[in-house]
C-alpha cells in the first residue's frame, strides 16, 4: 500500500523493496517522535500528558486575565523560560514525518524514563498483522522484529478518518540511515483527518500517536521506557501543530540546538494553562529565542498574552548566575515596567525569579 511506499525523492529514499523502505521510515519516524516526548517537564503529568487508551490532553479553551502586578510579571519570566524549554523538545515532532518525504530526521533529544500505563489495543482488525524479521526493516547487521497491524486496505491511495497503524517492537536493533537504534515497545497512528501519503508536503496531515512503553537507544544513548499520546495537525499553509500534555505547540520555526543548554527558536507560539489559574489558557509566543548554556541569552524576545493585554520580555543581561529580564505589561490603557532578576543557585537546579517595579 502507498503508506508503506517508497519516498518520492529518489536521493533520499535508495531503491528499495517497497515494504523494507516503508518499515524504514515508520522507524526514523518513531524515534523523532520518541525523542519530542521527553527532555523536561511540560507541566502535566510525568508520562507527558497520556492516560490509559491513550487520550490526547489540550490545552484550555478559556483565555486568562492578566492583570498588573510584580507578581505577574516574575510568573510570567519563569513561564516563558519553562515554555521555550518545553517547545524544544516538542519541536522535533513537528519535522518528524518529513521522514515520510525521505528526510532522515535527528533526534534532538532523548527521552527519560516515564510513568507506564496501558494502552487499550483493538481486538478487530481489518487486515492480520504481519510480522517482519530485523532485515526487511533496518540494516544488517541487526536483530529482533516488528509486526504491523493495520485497517488500510492494500492498494489504497488515501488515508481516511478512523484509518490506523499499529507497530510492535521486539527487540528490534539495527542502523537507520546509517544510525544505529534499537526499540522496544508499541506505537499506534490514529488517522483524524483524510491524508494522501502520496503528496509532496504534509499539508492537511492530522494524527493522533500513542506509544506504550516504547523504549530503547539511538547511537547509544538510551530513551525511555516513554507512555506517550499526542496529536499533530499541519494545515493548509503547512503550520504544524502539536498538542500533548495539556499544551499546544504552534509553528515553531527556525529550531537549533548546537549542543547541551545551547538552542535557538526563530518563532513560535505555546499556549498553556494560566501559572495562577490553570483552567484558563496564556499565549507564550517567542521571537528568537536564544539559550546558551542553559541561559536565556540578552537580546531574546518573548511574550504573553490571553484575552486581553500582554506582557513583553527582553533579556537585558545574562550571567551564569542571573539573568535579567526588562518586562512590560500593558493592560486596560495602563502600561508598567518590570524588572525580573533570576538568580541560579551554585549547585545547579531551578532559578529563583524576583519582579520590582521600574521608576518611571
Amino acid at each position: 500500500m502507498p503508506f508503506l511506499s517508497p519516498s518520492p525523492h529518489p536521493a533520499r529514499a535508495p531503491a528499495r523493496p517497497h515494504a523494507r523502505a516503508g518499515w524504514r521510515l515508520l522507524a526514523i519516524t518513531t524515534v523523532a517522535l520518541l525523542a519530542a516526548c521527553g527532555g523536561g517537564s511540560d507541566g502535566g503529568s510525568d508520562d507527558g500528558g497520556a492516560v490509559p487508551g491513550g487520550t490526547v490532553v489540550g490545552p484550555p479553551t478559556v483565555a486568562a486575565t492578566l492583570v498588573n502586578t510584580t507578581g505577574e510579571a516574575q510568573q510570567s519570566a519563569a513561564a516563558l523560560v519553562t515554555g521555550a524549554d518545553v517547545a524544544l523538545q516538542r519541536s522535533s515532532a513537528m519535522n518528524a514525518f518529513s521522514a515520510f518525504l525521505g528526510a532522515p530526521v535527528i533526534p534532538l533529544a532523548v527521552a527519560p524514563a516515564g510513568h507506564k500505563t496501558t494502552l487499550a489495543v483493538p481486538t478487530v482488525h481489518a487486515l492480520a498483522a504481519q510480522t517482519a524479521p530485523c532485515i526487511d526493516l533496518v540494516d544488517a547487521p541487526c536483530s529482533g522484529s516488528a509486526t504491523l497491524d493495520t485497517n488500510v486496505p492494500d492498494g489504497t491511495n488515501v488515508l481516511n478518518t478512523g484509518d490506523w497503524v499499529d507497530l510492535q517492537f521486539q527487540s528490534l536493533t539495527g542502523g537507520v540511515f546509517g544510525v544505529q537504534m534499537s526499540f522496544n515497545g508499541h506505537l499506534r497512528m490514529d488517522f483524524l483527518a483524510p491524508f494522501n501519503p502520496d503528496a509532496t508536503t504534509t499539508n492537511g496531515l492530522d494524527i493522533k500517536l500513542t506509544f506504550d512503553a516504547v523504549s530503547g537507544s539511538v547511537n547509544g544513548a538510551a530513551f525511555g521506557p516513554v507512555t506517550d499520546a499526542f496529536r499533530l495537525q499541519v494545515n493548509a499553509e503547512g503550520v504544524s501543530t502539536i498538542t500533548a500534555g495539556g499544551a499546544s505547540f504552534s509553528g515553531l520555526t527556525a529550531v537549533n540546538v548546537s549542543g547541551s543548554g545551547n538552542y535557538n527558536i526563530g518563532g513560535g507560539t505555546v499556549r498553556l494553562g494560566h501559572w495562577s489559574d490553570t483552567s484558563r489558557y496564556v499565549d507564550l509566543s517567542y521571537v528568537n529565542w536564544r539559550v546558551i548554556n542553559g541561559r536565556p541569552a540578552a537580546g531574546a524576545n518573548a511574550s504573553v498574552t490571553a484575552g486581553a493585554g500582554t506582557i513583553a520580555l527582553r533579556v537585558v543581561s545574562s550571567t551564569t548566575t542571573t539573568v535579567v529580564y526588562a518586562v512590560t505589561i500593558a493592560l486596560g490603557g495602563t502600561t508598567s515596567q518590570y524588572t525580573v532578576t533570576a538568580t541560579y543557585p551554585a549547585g545547579g537546579g531551578v532559578p529563583s525569579y524576583l519582579a520590582t517595579l521600574t521608576p518611571t
